[in-house]
């Protein structure tokens, strides 16, 4: 699950939704109902493993990449273009 898009990035532009709501677990609080990624360029992600490990074999900054993502329990796919992360 997304649970912040930070403004001006790919994530943004591409149209990717981060968590709307906060709720607190014991004491921990949690950003909820962002859109949840299924799949990149139709390879399937289930931790946050694949999502990196996929990224740092297969892509660069500059490619694009085609998510498979639910969202308000619906499938959407959305394209983005990859960036270099900022130094901070």
């Amino acid at each position: 699950m997304i649970a912040r898009v930070t403004p001006g990035s790919p994530a943004e532009r591409a149209g990717l939704r981060g968590g709307q709501r906060r709720v607190r677990v014991r004491n921990v609080i949690f950003a909820v109902g962002g859109d949840i990624i299924l799949a990149m360029d139709g390879q399937k992600v289930t931790t946050v493993e694949d999502l990196t490990g996929f990224l740092d074999e297969k892509k660069k900054a500059g490619d694009d990449i085609r998510l498979e993502i639910l969202r308000d329990g619906k499938p959407v796919t959305v394209t983005a273009r990859l960036a270099e992360l900022p130094e901070e």
